[in-house]
């Protein structure tokens, strides 16, 4: 006897697969965003060592790119 609990219908894979696109370009989103703060690190290290008078800008210009507001936090 069939198992009613296993019966999915095309809504439901096109539910599924809908959920799947959407969360797949949310962690390409957050990879990105993830891959710019670490080259806006680097970035302010460097300057940093280079002795430019305001290396935090590089991580600042980034945060805010990103949507934070320094001051308060996620905007």
């Amino acid at each position: 006897m069939p198992d009613a609990s296993r019966n999915t219908t095309p809504n439901d894979l096109t539910e599924a697969a809908t959920t799947i696109t959407r969360v797949r370009a949310e962690l390409a989103d957050a990879r990105l965003d993830l891959a710019n703060l670490a080259a806006a690190a680097l970035a302010t290290l460097m300057a940093h060592c280079d002795g430019e008078p305001d290396p935090l800008c590089y991580l600042r210009d980034e945060l805010s790119a990103q949507g934070y507001d320094i001051n308060r936090g996620r905007a």
